[in-house]
């Protein structure tokens, strides 16, 4: 800064003043070109003149010269970035923070409305010692200088907000603030210099001004092309030019020329389909000569409307505002709209064996490159009326198409196809036969499971097994939620010899108590074709009994019941469980090789299967060596006369033991059996809770709640042989309660799963391995389309609603703070920044520049976003092949990469189509300042959840006001390794998978009418995408693959107190020939062998043993 030596110069440049101002009302050029001479050497004689890194200098041009300028210097719009503001670039923010260097000055604000401004930065206190600081301010017209006094200053607080004093305040660390004093309105220059005991001083300009109100007329506003006129104008920018210093030089009295005044020109547009855009244009650099601004506003096809609005400080929250200027806008935004086949979200295979598609897309587009799932693109052109017609072959599953056009429209239209089973027919349910089949071996049965068996019945651990089954299940949660609820929704079977009545009364038997065995044990075990052998032995064993008649068969005892028990030092019961063909159907009998001919005089008995027998009892109830006996103590008063008679009449003759023995073989063998049957014929129903009702959800929140109604069935695969047990299971998911809150235009009966054609029977020789398990992909389907399909997505959630913000990432344990923002590498321990950084839920994160740069948000404004399930289609997962999942030839920017490497492994296919994915912007909590890593604090609710910020404000609700929602298809490829050895897992084992990105398709498409904003919504998700492409393309090489370990041993120690527990049940080892995987995709199904290892931990009379099984 020069220093003024004496008066003259400073008298000479006040009367130069006057003479500019004057001249600024002469119109001739020359003395315009005169007067441009004497502004530059009066700049020359300020104090602001001198060039700075940290100050943007104003440079005048002539409207001539404006359309000559450099587009980088003119603005930020440009033909490369449609409906983008084209405005003049904003001069550099420069925000101190410690270690910014010696010394460091905050951009002050460009105007303010008071006799001064507070001015902030950072001053190098560790590294260096401060020797002098001198702070000197000038008004830019009237050239007068004041200082700001230095010579002694305060040493704490120095930025806080309370702050209400004019000294210099310059903290240990190097905060400095202080009031710079504004002498009169107009625009002023502060140059701040500090100079230090060792290095070069330095020195630092700024620019601010002290406003008045603006003023803005209707005069002052030229459009071009001109909006005022009635004709109908062709999309693309209105150019809108205000002149607020209309003949006028050194009367900037506005803070145009320092950044203090604010020009907004906002555009709504309303389309024809009723979508509404905004856009608001701001800017606060003046272009063009003294108080002008362009500003270059994007107007779309449809009733267009801007508002004209200037701000400064004076004019606090009340701007001066011009009256709305309306006008329409010509052209067609292209939309994809189908006339053929009718909109379903799946087909029937039957119904439609080929697809003949007609649909129109508008906007004049006459031609489009479309690519149906893996095939080649072909180019389709439009007939004269505007119509695209293809005939297609759908595969079984979801289809996706993308029809891309030469001008870059993108569209998709994501379809089912197959063999549909839906919630919304007559069943009420989706229904999966030969869901999952669990195969034992007739060798692990015998080795393993019988003596498991056996260890329990013999262990410590079987008295309280027993307490618990007989003793009931423990109290329930009043909630409800303290597990799966299960109900027999199976149908009577009616057994042969079971239903006839008239003989004498039934009766009804209830243990009274827990049995007390001696000993128990399966003594023989023995498969067979279609039966299964079981000969079980009891010893030194009694049970009270209270024993009733019902003889109308109501299930209601007549009298108060007779307390018998039974007894016996021996008995043996013989079992038959044997699966029997029937024209009627499929029968499970609990049979025997006895019949109650056994014990009972030809003439009265049956042929009724007995597994007890008399001849297989040695009773000890009775001195007399009876089994069973009245217990006299327990009887009440009504029956104890009975109950001496019924002891009295037992001991001389042999029709007692023959009506109980026909009471508990009945039990066996016709409610057994029928139980047993109608589990083959209807479903045991019952609801899994995922998740606590009302708490946080599932995997620390990231899934809601939710219960899943299940019914299941022993199916018709089930088998007995020789070789060992198949139980076959069909499934069935899914009510009306579950699915009655999700909308009603997916509640039709398209809507749902596709189920695999063909022979969907397990193949695998299941019987090779001790266990086998084999799970058809159907039944994972319909259970993700079960937990999808659940509520409305807002109120209440399936399971893929999932809404993503920062709040979210903390509940589950992920800081971006900590972990982002204060990373500080380790090497070889932390050597990179965590992955998810890089998927931060904020504007550039996710979303990339473009709403930064059109002026929409600021880089580091805080995201929702927001996953919505399709609850009218639901994801497939599939096993494929390489003929099924080919590689895709590419076309359009939306594809993976990735060398080609043909797959040796099992292959799957993850199937989604039409997932919806949104983006809303989060309050600010303007009670709290951004933090130290400039981070905007979200406002949240009282519930602790984030509050939406609506691009659509007079809609009531809120989740109409997303940014730009997108549908999300993808066919995924994954190709999954066996298991193998792994020396470097702690399990034992693992197993890889890869992603097939030459095999993958991705395709992001805009949700019509869901864009709040002028910027091209393929520019909004190329982000994103991208991220998403090179993540799935990463893990794509056979070098790249993941290793997911898995575990060789299960082990179950600390359930000693539950029902496995006292089974003794210790872990499950795999065997050390591991396991076999195979996936067949003729029946979609995966099937898994492995032998299997029970270690088995009880007691015995105190002591404990250790079993291995095998």
């Amino acid at each position: 800064m020069r220093r003024v030596k004496n008066i003259a110069l400073p008298a000479a440049q006040l009367l130069l003043f006057l003479l500019i101002v004057c001249a600024g009302r002469v119109s001739d050029a020359g003395v315009h070109h005169y007067i441009a001479k004497i502004r530059s050497w009066w700049q020359d004689s300020s104090i602001s003149s001198s060039s700075s890194s940290s100050l943007q200098r104003s440079i005048s041009f002539s409207d001539e010269d404006v359309d000559k300028l450099p587009e980088k210097e003119r603005n930020v719009g440009s033909e490369k970035n449609p409906g983008m503001c084209q405005i003049p670039r904003q001069p550099e923010i420069v925000i101190c923070e410690i270690g910014s260097g010696f010394l460091c000055v905050d951009s002050p604000p460009g105007g303010v409305d008071s006799e001064y401004f507070v001015m902030r930065g950072t001053i190098d206190m560790q590294g260096s010692v401060l020797a002098k600081l001198r702070i000197a301010v000038q008004h830019e017209y009237t050239k007068a200088i004041s200082y700001v006094d230095t010579s002694s200053y305060d040493t704490s607080g120095c930025w806080d907000a309370s702050r209400n004093s004019d000294r210099l305040c310059i903290d240990r660390e190097g905060r400095y603030s202080v009031r710079v004093p504004l002498s009169s309105p107009g625009p002023h220059a502060v140059s701040i210099s500090a100079s230090r005991l060792s290095g070069d001083a330095v020195e630092k300009r700024i620019r601010t001004s002290r406003v008045v109100r603006p003023s803005l007329t209707d005069a002052q506003v030229i459009f071009s092309p001109d909006v005022k006129s009635s004709g109908t104008l062709d999309p693309g920018i209105v150019m809108v030019t205000l002149d607020l210093l209309p003949d006028c030089s050194f009367c900037d009295f506005i803070g145009a020329s320092t950044g203090g005044l604010e020009v907004s020109v906002k555009n709504s547009t309303v389309g024809a389909g009723g979508e509404k855009r905004e856009i608001a244009c701001v800017t606060n650099v003046e272009q063009g000569g003294q108080g002008k601004f362009f500003v270059g506003v994007p107007v779309l096809p449809g009733d267009n409307e801007l508002l004209i609005k200037v701000c400064n400080a004076a004019t606090g929250d009340q701007c001066v505002l011009l009256k709305p200027y309306e006008f329409k806008v010509s052209g067609e935004v292209p939309k994809l709209e189908i006339i053929s086949p009718p909109p379903h979200p799946s087909y029937d295979a039957d119904q439609y064996p080929t697809i003949s598609w007609d649909f129109r897309l508008g906007g004049g587009i006459e031609c489009v490159d479309v690519q149906l799932n893996r095939e080649e693109p072909r180019e389709l052109c439009a007939d004269p009326s505007g119509v695209f017609s293809a005939e297609i072959e759908p595969r079984e599953g979801i289809n996706i198409a993308s029809m891309e056009s030469k001008e870059g429209h993108q569209f998709s239209w994501t379809f089912g196809w197959g063999r549909i089973e839906s919630p919304f027919s007559e069943n009420g349910s989706m229904r999966v036969s030969k869901a999952a089949a669990l195969s034992l071996s007739s060798g692990f049965l015998r080795n393993a499971l019988v003596p498991f068996i056996n260890n329990i019945l013999g262990a410590d651990e079987f008295t309280t097994l027993l307490a618990s089954i007989f003793m009931g299940e423990p109290e329930a949660d009043p909630s409800g939620d303290d597990g799966a609820k299960s109900t027999t929704s199976t149908e009577a079977v009616s057994i042969d010899g079971c239903e006839e009545k008239g003989a004498g009364p039934e009766y009804k038997i209830e243990l009274a108590g827990i049995p007390q065995i001696g000993s128990i044990a399966i003594s023989s075990f023995d498969l067979a074709e279609g039966e299964i052998s079981i000969v079980l032995e009891l010893e030194n064993t009694r049970a009270d009994l209270n024993v009733s008649t019902d003889a109308d068969g109501d299930g209601l005892s007549d009298k108060d019941p007779l307390p018998l028990f039974v007894s016996f030092r021996k008995a043996t019961v013989d079992l038959l469980v044997k699966r029997e063909r029937k024209g009627d159907g499929d029968y499970l009998i609990f049979s025997s090789r006895h019949d109650d001919c056994s014990y009972k005089g030809k003439k009265y008995c049956k042929h009724i299967p007995s597994p007890l027998v008399l001849e297989n009892i040695v009773g000890d109830a009775s001195p007399f060596g009876h089994f069973i006996w009245c217990d006299v103590k327990r009887a009440s008063s009504s029956v104890r006369e009975t109950c001496k008679a019924f002891n009295s009449i037992h001991a001389q003759t042999a029709a007692v033991n023959d009506a109980i023995l026909d009471a508990v073989n009945k039990l066996i063998y016709c409610g057994g059996s029928s139980y047993a049957t109608g589990l083959m014929r209807g479903y045991l129903s019952m609801e899994l809770p995922l998740g606590e009702e009302g708490g946080d959800g599932i995997f620390g929140g990231i899934l809601p709640a939710i219960k899943l109604p299940l019914g299941f069935k022993l199916g018709g695969d089930s088998e007995i042989t020789s070789k060992g047990l198949t139980a076959a299971i069909d499934l069935a998911v899914g009510n009306k309660k579950h699915f009655a809150g999700i909308p009603p235009g997916n509640m039709v009966e398209s809507a749902g799963v596709i189920l695999t054609s063909g022979d969907i029977s397990s193949s695998y020789n299941r019987y090779s391995k001790g266990l086998g398990v084999s799970l058809l992909l159907d039944a994972v389907n319909a259970l993700l389309y079960t937990g999808i399909a659940h509520g409305d997505g807002k109120s209440v959630k399936g399971l893929l609603d999932i809404d993503i913000h920062e709040p979210f990432f903390g509940k589950i344990g992920f800081d971006f703070v900590n972990e982002c923002d204060a990373f500080e590498p380790v090497p070889g321990v932390k050597d990179s920044i965590p992955t998810l950084c890089y998927v931060r839920p904020r504007v550039m994160e996710l979303l990339g520049s473009a709403l930064s740069g059109y002026g929409y948000f600021t880089p580091k404004q805080p995201l929702l976003m927001a996953i919505r399930g399709n609850r009218a289609l639901a994801p497939r997962l599939s096993v494929s092949s390489v003929e099924k999942m080919p590689v895709v030839p590419r076309s359009g920017d939306l594809n993976f990469s990735g060398d080609s490497e043909v797959p040796e492994g099992n292959l799957l296919e993850i199937q989604l189509g039409g997932v919806e994915l949104s983006f809303y912007a989060l309050e600010i909590d303007q009670s709290q300042p951004a933090d130290r890593y400039g981070n905007l604090p979200i406002k949240l609710d009282s519930s602790g959840k984030p509050i939406i910020k609506s691009m659509r404000p007079k809609d009531p609700d809120p989740w109409k006001g997303q940014i730009v929602s997108f549908d999300v298809s993808a066919l995924i490829g994954i190709e999954v390794g066996d298991f193998e050895m792994d020396e470097s897992s702690e399990s034992g084992y693992s197993i890889k998978i890869r992603t097939l990105s030459d095999r993958s398709r991705l395709l992001i498409t805009p949700i019509e009418g869901t864009n709040a904003t002028t910027i091209p919504s393929r520019r909004l998700i190329s982000s994103l995408a991208d991220q998403l492409m090179t993540a799935l393309a990463a893990y794509s090489p056979k070098a790249s693959a993941i290793a997911i370990p898995v575990p060789s041993n299960f082990s179950f120690e600390g359930q000693e107190d539950t029902v496995l527990g006292m089974t003794g049940l210790a872990s499950i080892e795999l065997g050390p020939d591991g396991i076999e995987l195979a996936a067949d995709d003729g029946s979609n199904r995966i099937n898994i062998l492995a032998n299997i290892i029970l270690e088995q931990m009880l007691h015995y009379s105190g002591e404990e043993k250790r079993f291995v099984l095998h």
